[in-house]
């Protein structure tokens, strides 16, 4: 079964070759995305900081609903279901910045973006 999660913050930076996008739902950070672009690789962070390494396996984003589909061992560690909904709740400049951040982030094979 799906779970839907709410996204209604993005803080997007780069630091040190380092892009980290956090979707938030206010405070709290509901998912985290680090791009190591010296390695080439992604790790994801969950709202209690369990790192997962190359957790998402492929991704989806239409209209204001993102799925992330996780290897069943990246869910179980990070206490996701193995395909993770959230809808973002953000304005038109934030989800273009989540858009971006993703392709360069994630950039796995199996992604399809919709408008």
């Amino acid at each position: 079964m799906r779970v839907l999660a709410r996204v209604t913050e993005v803080i997007c930076s780069e630091v040190d070759a380092v892009l980290t996008l956090s979707l938030r739902d206010g405070l709290d950070r509901v998912v985290e995305f680090l791009f190591w672009y010296d390695f080439d690789a992604h790790e994801v962070i969950n709202g209690d900081g369990v790192v997962v390494y190359g957790a998402v396996s492929s991704w989806r984003l239409t209209r204001r609903d993102l799925y992330l589909e996780y290897s069943a061992r990246s869910a179980a560690r990070l206490g996701f279901p193995r395909l993770h909904h959230l809808r973002l709740d953000l304005s038109d400049e934030q989800f273009a910045e989540v858009r971006a951040a993703l392709v360069e982030i994630i950039g796995v094979e199996c992604h399809v973006i919709e408008d």
